[in-house]
């Protein structure tokens, strides 16, 4: 999760101070638990991807795989999936950064 910078759990809290202003009050836990739950949900799984590349390689460098596309396709899904969670990350930052310049 360190390679996602700008996302950790002070900014997911001050994102849901933010959506409990803008919700309506009896909805307000059920949407900031399931919106945080997903985000951290999506980290896990870009890790995950992490670990099985990293995985792949060490299986490639000591010669334990028998197709060297399926290392590769391990290598660029954990690629598309960290740069899909970079976007994200920036997408939400800037909404965030929007918001707050929002004068109430």
């Amino acid at each position: 999760m360190s390679l996602i910078n700008g996302l950790d759990n002070a900014n997911i809290n001050n994102i849901s101070k933010v959506n409990a202003n803008l919700s309506p009050k009896n909805t307000t836990n059920v949407t900031t638990n399931n919106f945080s739950n997903y985000l951290l949900n999506a980290l896990d799984k870009v890790n995950e991807s992490e670990i099985d590349s990293n995985k792949m390689d060490q299986l490639l460098a000591v010669g334990d795989v028998e197709n060297l596309h399926e290392v590769m396709i391990a290598s660029q899904k954990a690629e598309v999936t960290l740069d899909f969670a970079v976007e994200v990350r920036n997408k939400i930052m800037d909404a965030y950064k929007e918001i707050m310049r929002i004068q109430f």
